[in-house]
């Protein structure tokens, strides 16, 4: 399978670099990128190795989530052979804003 970052997921991951980058803390910005996009690749493989994302259940498409430690959530959804990202969540956030 091929794993695809929609554009709204590559937005979040550039504003999340970017927010640790403006807080002086390039090194932790570029660990925390690399750490997402390492585990975005396990998908190509065990497409199903995530959890049913119960928030986003009334869209029908059967969207999943994986967790980042220390506090992300990689949202996304399989369509035939290819797996869509299509949100790179900050659970510390409001959970409403998840439900699209």
């Amino acid at each position: 399978m091929i794993v695809y970052l929609t554009q709204n997921a590559q937005d979040q991951l550039r504003e999340l670099y970017s927010f640790y980058k403006g807080l002086g803390k390039g090194m932790y910005a570029r660990k925390i990128r690399l750490t997402i996009l390492n585990r975005t690749k396990l998908l190509s493989t065990n497409p199903r190795i995530g959890q049913r994302e119960e928030n986003l259940k009334h869209l029908e498409a059967e969207h999943r989530y994986l967790f980042v430690k220390p506090v992300y959530k990689i949202i996304y959804k399989i369509e035939g052979q290819s797996i869509f990202i299509t949100d790179i969540f900050d659970t510390r956030g409001n959970p409403n804003k998840i439900k699209g």
